[in-house]
């Protein structure tokens, strides 16, 4: 069961969900690493919390739903108490420099 749930496809699909409802693009390689790092932290934190003994084929569905929402409530919950975006690398910044980047022609 803990292969479904902590599978590397389970947390890159909550990770990207997790950019979206945050308004993150064009991140640094190491917030990157910080905040998958966070995510997985959460993610092993919320599954120690299942009682697999109640989870079947029938309601897998349902876990596994419940499972990806409360991992992206508590990884939001934690970027936003975190102070990983203050200081000179804003939001701002980083949208603009991968805008800048991408409409400049190869030369």
């Amino acid at each position: 069961m803990s292969r479904e749930f902590l599978s590397r496809e389970n947390t890159s699909n909550i990770y990207k969900e997790v950019l979206k409802r945050n308004n993150l693009q064009a991140l640094p390689k190491k917030t990157k690493e910080i905040i998958v790092n966070l995510l997985i932290s959460n993610m092993k934190t919320i599954y120690k919390q299942i009682d697999s003994r109640k989870v079947n084929r029938n309601n897998i569905g349902t876990v596994m739903r419940q499972f990806n929402d409360m991992c992206l409530r508590e990884t939001t919950k934690n970027l936003s108490n975190s102070e990983i975006f203050n200081g000179e690398d804003s939001q701002v910044s980083r949208v603009k420099f991968a805008r800048d980047f991408n409409s400049t022609p190869r030369k």
